[in-house]
């Protein structure tokens, strides 16, 4: 795991809170 963009890190993190949110 390397550095990640800002929007990169929002995307992963929106796309797991609605993984958990299902």
């Amino acid at each position: 795991i390397g550095r990640m963009d800002p929007a990169e890190a929002l995307t992963l993190i929106k796309f797991l809170n609605a993984q958990r949110a299902q």
